[in-house]
């Protein structure tokens, strides 16, 4: 289903920017779910980010690579919609964080890992912290949110951008949150970890094919049942 939205906030967060993007036309999703950005040269995927509470606002997390045909389109698509490279160039006109610019097509709901309310461990790499904080805000609005667990796995320090967001949530009682940060030699320091991880009734993994495919394998090798793992990058069980 196709629908037209417009950035009117963006939110510089070391190398990635949370941008706020309001639909101009009916648009519904579950928690979990992405959207496509329609481009000539094809579609770009990204997560939203959000809730669906908060529509006809939903938030999605940016991050560019050099050299990344996605990357390189939705560069193409924000510099149409008034940001520059990496939408560092936000524009404000007295009344909030409001971007004059292009509406951007758009096609979606995509997907079909949602959120469930049940005891659920997510794993996350890079930016696939986006769907993490989607089911997230969906659980804190339920009443009684069941116990859920966020290992989150990046290369460095500095690509943390979600790390208050997740420290303060945990304070709650039902939220755990560990954070793993890449070795200097490059080397993954989730994945092991994997091996004595919690598990839960549900298994959620986000972010690059590559850490999903890998993490399903351990988790596989403990005896989890695919069944149990669910992941849009990952062939359907």
């Amino acid at each position: 289903m196709g629908f037209r939205a417009r950035v009117v906030g963006a939110d510089g967060r070391g190398p990635v920017t949370v941008l706020t993007f309001e639909a101009l036309s009916p648009f519904e999703f579950d928690a979990g779910q992405y959207i496509g950005f329609v481009h000539p040269d094809g579609d770009i995927p990204m997560s939203i980010a959000s809730g669906p509470g908060r529509l006809p606002f939903f938030e999605l997390h940016y991050r560019p690579v050099a050299g990344a045909p996605d990357a390189e389109r939705m560069d193409a698509l924000l510099a149409g919609a008034g940001l520059g490279r990496g939408a560092g160039g936000a524009r404000t006109d007295g009344r909030g964080p409001t971007v004059a610019g292009d509406v951007l097509e758009c096609t979606g709901p995509l997907g079909a890992v949602t959120a469930r309310a049940v005891p659920t461990l997510l794993l996350a790499a890079g930016t696939g912290a986006a769907q993490a904080t989607g089911f997230l805000e969906w659980l804190r609005e339920r009443r009684a949110p069941p116990p859920t667990v966020l290992w989150w796995s990046v290369s460095s320090p500095a690509d943390l951008y979600q790390d208050a967001y997740f420290a303060d949530l945990s304070a709650s009682g039902w939220f755990d949150y560990r954070a793993f940060v890449d070795r200097p030699s490059g080397e993954n320091t989730l994945l092991p970890a994997l091996r004595g991880a919690p598990l839960a009734d549900e298994v959620v993994l986000s972010g690059p094919a590559g850490f999903v495919d890998a993490a399903a394998r351990v988790l596989m090798a403990r005896g989890v049942a695919r069944g149990r793992l669910r992941s849009d990058m990952l062939p359907v069980a």
